[in-house]
């Protein structure tokens, strides 16, 4: 009886999200509700939810907590990307490179994408550049409107998982790793993932041969001030400046490339500063009503249930690796992936560690490294699998409706399954994820999950 006021609690939010109601709403409602009856029930004193506003303003105010600060200059980077249509010049620049290669256009469309990732850090700030620019000489190439679709959903999601991509930032804080240490432990996943990408492009190959453009020069030229960017967060996130220093530089390094380029007018600038205040107001919304949520759940017992679910396992570690994978990844369904992050990933790394999961590495770092790349592949699929992937609706809405949501999810199903296969890779041969963190960073440094807090 002890757990079913937090498992109630569970039950009640995942029936709340189907109101229609914003999340940060529902978190929040079902947050005080459970309380209430936690008050009532004896199970949690009224002087505890005071903790409440210290969790919230302790947390956003905290100096040392910089990757929040980060986040809306890393907004405002895509956004200036996406006004300027500097990713009108990126697809351009590797159409040219790319010329008479086997699966060409394919290989344009995922190189842009990729050259953008690091740039743009959220799917909305690539997928709905590269639906508008990419799809069009996709068809062009003669590449049918469901594979086209579907490419350009898997090449958009690329942003999620490459440094310094939001979402790996929201990963590091929820179980305990150090953000340039996680920065560095994804590109050995992300390494894998292009490579499966590029062999299945070159694989399938192109409906309709390239014509030859001599103009090789000037797509070097267009791919520069991109390169110069990445350069810079890179170089800045590990260790020249904090996360929140190298954040603003790369919205800096934005505007800058696009002023070169003679694509940022005042319009262009006003419209970015307006996208990145809204989506910052939306992310910032969810994180409070998850940390209320959150707070909330622990007050009720659902780390204890938790941690007794891991125990039910019998702490072995592959199955409650193999338990907790699945339980992302069908959330990745239902829920956008900040959700998942903020409620179900703290509760999840501490399960993992209590039931031995990444002790054969003998550093607490070098596990959470792994984990973090297992959770943020996993996290990836999220935007590809219906009914709620975020991709499938971002090209179905940047097409006008031209094409339809099943349509680009069976175009995006073979890219969704070398998503899996590199998911399953990496927790297989871990090394993907913690030989580069383990050869240029001191992780001596132990940091907790934040679940403990």
């Amino acid at each position: 009886m002890s757990f079913l006021l937090p498992a109630l609690m569970l039950v009640g939010l995942a029936a709340a999200l189907f109101s229609g109601l914003p999340v940060a709403v529902v978190l929040i409602g079902v947050a005080f509700l459970f309380a209430g009856l936690g008050i009532l029930a004896g199970s949690v004193r009224i002087e505890e939810m005071g903790a409440i506003f210290h969790r919230v303003y302790g947390t956003l105010s905290d100096r040392d907590e910089v990757l929040y600060a980060a986040v809306p200059m890393l907004l405002f980077m895509g956004a200036v990307l996406h006004e300027s249509r500097l990713a009108a010049d990126l697809l351009s620049g590797a159409a040219r490179l790319f010329g008479r290669v086997r699966g060409g256009p394919a290989l344009a469309t995922l190189a842009v994408a990729a050259i953008q990732a690091p740039a743009a850090g959220m799917v909305g700030a690539s997928t709905g550049a590269l639906a508008l620019y990419a799809l069009p000489a996709l068809r062009r190439h003669g590449y049918g409107t469901q594979e086209a679709a579907g490419l350009v959903a898997a090449a958009g999601t690329l942003g999620v998982v490459a440094p310094p991509g939001i979402m790996l930032f929201f990963v590091a804080d929820a179980i305990g790793a150090q953000v340039p240490a996680l920065f560095l432990a994804m590109l050995g996943p992300l390494a894998l993932l292009l490579a499966l990408y590029f062999a299945y492009a070159v694989v399938r190959g192109s409906p309709r041969p390239v014509r030859e453009n001599a103009e090789a020069v000037r797509a070097v030229d267009a791919l520069v001030p991109a390169l110069l960017m990445i350069g810079l967060v890179v170089i800045v996130a590990l260790g020249y400046a904090t996360i929140s220093e190298a954040a603003g530089l790369a919205g800096l390094g934005a505007v800058l490339a696009a002023v070169a380029r003679g694509r940022m007018s005042w319009s262009a600038l006003d419209a970015a500063i307006r996208r990145t205040a809204l989506v910052s107001a939306m992310i910032f919304f969810i994180f409070v009503g998850a940390s209320v949520f959150s707070l909330v759940f622990r007050l009720l017992g659902g780390q204890a249930m938790i941690s007794a679910a891991a125990a039910a396992l019998g702490y072995r570690g592959a199955l409650s690796l193999i338990t907790a994978m699945s339980f992302v990844f069908v959330l990745g369904f239902f829920l956008d992936w900040l959700e998942i992050v903020v409620i179900a990933l703290p509760a999840l790394a501490s399960a993992l560690v209590a039931a031995g999961v990444g002790a054969q590495f003998g550093n607490a770092q070098l596990a959470a490294c792994w984990l973090g790349a297992l959770f943020a592949v996993n996290l990836q699929t999220s935007f590809l699998t219906p009914p709620f992937g975020y991709a499938l609706f971002l090209v179905h809405g940047a097409t006008g409706g031209a094409v339809t949501i099943p349509q680009v999810w069976r175009g995006a199903l073979p890219y969704l399954v070398l998503q899996l296969v590199t998911l399953v890779a990496v927790a297989v041969i871990p090394e993907l994820a913690t030989w580069l963190p383990a050869q240029m960073l001191d992780l001596s440094v132990p940091k907790g999950p934040k679940f403990n807090e």
